[in-house]
């Protein structure tokens, strides 16, 4: 059987199994995880299968969240913490860019959360190569440099923490963002994620939720796609978005978009 707490073995799976994959474990998932994503190249590397994946569907979060921030006014200090997002992740880049385009990026304090220690000291110490082809193909150079980028996380806060129980306040975050991360959790801790998202963001703030979601062929194409790497491919489980967005309980859903393999989604938590 090639579902193993490593991952999964060979880069195929049979539809059985891909329909238990949401029921298996936490812990393997974490295990997976921890063995896929240890030493990960930098998500700025370009000779990666996944490279202009990554840039469409984080671009497309960080669209997200410019279109619901544009227009307000600045000089309020806030917090926004990225959840599972290390090791100089373009999840990071395009948020800021988003920020810097709504000119808010000097009101907010950056956290970044990762269940790795490694991997969010590489990132704040921007120890990652970003080549001249990875800056053009972003195509957002001339918006925030990298040169920039790497002095803002700098000073950002790294925290080691689990993305279903953080240990973080209450009430302590005016933007939450899940940057294509919930898909590394079973069912269960997809809910616990969730909830713990609400739960750290500040009454009227905002969460930002990035997915991936395939049906069974889609998912063994993707698989496929993955066989060059050398470690298991890590467990993943997927919903449809509006499961998914049912999770977040009485948010208001602010902006919700579709793509071919993936949604992004911003959510208001009431004022009151």
């Amino acid at each position: 059987m090639p579902l193993t707490p490593q991952g999964i073995l060979g880069h195929t799976i049979t539809e059985d199994e891909f329909r238990l994959l949401g029921y298996l474990d936490a812990r393997h998932y974490l295990t997976s995880s921890t063995a896929r994503f240890a030493d990960w190249d930098s998500s700025f590397s370009t000779a990666h299968p996944d490279w202009h994946k990554r840039i469409e569907v984080q671009s497309a979060l960080a669209d997200v969240l410019y279109d619901v921030i544009k227009g307000e006014p600045a000089g309020r200090p806030r917090k926004i913490i990225f959840l599972g997002a290390s090791k100089g992740t373009i999840a990071t880049y395009f948020h800021m860019a988003a920020l810097r385009w709504a000119g808010l990026l000097d009101d907010f304090a950056v956290t970044i959360l990762d269940y790795l220690w490694e991997p969010l000291l590489i990132t704040q110490r921007g120890e990652f190569e970003v080549t001249a082809r990875a800056e053009a193909d972003m195509g957002l150079a001339d918006e925030l440099s990298i040169t920039e980028y790497r002095r803002r996380l700098a000073s950002c806060e790294i925290v080691r923490g689990n993305v279903c129980d953080t240990g973080l306040p209450d009430n302590a975050y005016d933007v939450v963002v899940a940057p294509y991360i919930q898909h590394h959790l079973g069912f269960l801790d997809k809910e616990f994620a969730c909830a713990e998202m609400v739960r750290m963001t500040v009454p009227g703030g905002l969460c930002l939720l990035g997915d991936l979601t395939f049906d069974y062929p889609a998912f063994s194409e993707w698989l496929a796609a993955h066989a060059v790497e050398t470690v298991p491919y890590a467990l993943e489980s997927f919903v449809p978005m509006d499961d998914h967005l049912a999770m977040f309980g009485d948010l208001e859903v602010l902006e919700r978009r579709s793509g071919s393999f993936y949604y992004s989604c911003a959510l208001r938590k009431p004022a009151g």
